[in-house]
């Protein structure tokens, strides 16, 4: 091909899409470069293993992205991308994957959490790596620890015993992705093969769940359910006790017991928390835009008859938002989120005026004082925004710190 000046240029050398052979380009997020070996690590390909790279070209905003004031738009994409799972989920569903492969072949892996809780802008709890000597699957601090986790990994399989260390972070890598970490992270990896199987089932599920290591000693695991503790740490009461605090919280936790000299670390599963946000579809949206970002996954439902399934089968740790004012959506809504034991954040949209007529219209249908004093109306903290998105940003503001205030 010929450049405009007139000199020559090899196809493969340019962004033609007109080749001789069917070659894919994908767009990559470079996670690091070491010029002294060559080797760039990279994260979000779409090949499949074993797939030959036969180029690597930058990141030109000409060429790779719309000139400004022109839509951006990824059709499908768009319109689906609320129902993706969020990063945690998909993090423990790869995690899971790889463990139930290597426990059916009976490979040796390791399953490694966090010691301590890290800084400002980390997840309090809820993470794990299942790891061999060869991969990581899962996530630990958005991939802050990935550099150095697989010689930490190295030095732990085939260990009896819990091995814990220190792995130096990607402080520049957190800072990307908002969080706020020092240097070395302790980090603590146990045999996967001696953890109960409830932990994993559990996970699989759903369901919540804590588990008890012991640390520096052959590992002893403790799986802690709702109504179930299975393990050699289970008539250990404070143990048992302080993984019930932490399951019974809104967000995932960790904390460190001592038992008779030793360092147990509990950590906290819970799955992620949903949010149904029930009436108008364009704000609906728009909040959910918002929530997801902060970890909850959102249904959005125009009608009653789609809301109501869903708030029957909503915990303490989920949430409703009603925006709308037809009695024919809000009543029946509202009714079944007030209920014992039902969502732990339950709010509604409209003005102090609506806000006073609809609690009275509930009350006439027999929503007691209690339950009625559980809803957030008008929705939001009071930050006199009157856009879409300022309204958005009040409601979920007031949604976190329903959660965390309560965890």
């Amino acid at each position: 091909m010929f450049r405009p000046e007139g000199s020559s240029v090899s196809l493969l050398a340019t962004r033609c899409p007109i080749r001789a052979s069917p070659i894919g380009i994908s767009l990559v997020q470079l996670e690091r470069l070491d010029s002294q070996s060559g080797r760039m690590t990279v994260r979000g390909v779409d090949l499949a293993d074993g797939t030959p790279v036969l180029d690597v070209k930058p990141y030109v905003p000409a060429f790779d992205r719309p000139p400004a004031g022109l839509p951006m738009t990824a059709g499908w994409y768009d319109e689906d991308r609320l129902e993706a799972p969020l990063p945690i989920d998909a993090a423990r569903a790869e995690a899971l994957d790889a463990a139930f492969g290597w426990l059916e072949e009976e490979r040796p892996f390791v399953v490694v959490q966090l010691l301590d809780t890290p800084n400002v802008g980390a997840a309090p709890g809820g993470e794990f790596c299942s790891a061999t000597g060869n991969r990581l699957a899962g996530d630990l601090l958005r991939g802050a620890l990935d550099q150095e986790l697989p010689q930490f990994v190295a030095r732990a399989i085939g260990s009896e015993t819990s091995v814990v260390g220190e792995v130096r972070a990607d402080v520049q890598l957190a800072a990307r992705r908002g969080i706020g970490l020092g240097e070395h992270q302790r980090v603590v990896a146990h045999p996967g093969s001696v953890i109960p199987s409830q932990w994993w089932r559990a996970l699989k599920e759903g369901a919540p769940v804590a588990l008890a290591v012991a640390l520096d000693v052959r590992p002893e695991s403790t799986v802690v359910l709702d109504e179930e503790v299975v393990g050699p740490l289970a008539n250990v009461p404070h143990v048992v006790a302080e993984a019930r605090r932490l399951l019974h919280a809104r967000v995932d936790g960790r904390s460190l017991v001592a038992v008779d000299n030793r360092q147990v670390v509990l950590e906290s599963f819970l799955p992620s928390p949903r949010l149904l946000l029930a009436g108008w579809p364009g704000l609906a949206r728009v909040i959910a835009e918002f929530a997801r970002g902060v970890g909850w996954r959102t249904v959005v439902a125009t009608e009653a008859d789609e809301a109501l399934p869903v708030v029957k089968s909503l915990t303490t740790r989920d949430a409703v938002v009603v925006l709308g004012h037809g009695r024919t959506l809000d009543e029946p809504v509202l009714q079944a989120a007030l209920r014992a034991g039902g969502p732990g954040y339950v709010a509604a949209i409209g003005s102090k005026t609506v806000a006073a007529n609809r609690r009275t219209r509930l009350a006439r249908l027999g929503v007691d004082p209690g339950q009625l004093g559980r809803l957030k109306s008008p929705a939001g903290l009071p930050l006199g925004g009157k856009t879409a998105a300022e309204i958005a940003l009040s409601i979920v503001a007031e949604l976190q710190s329903s959660r965390y205030v309560s965890a």
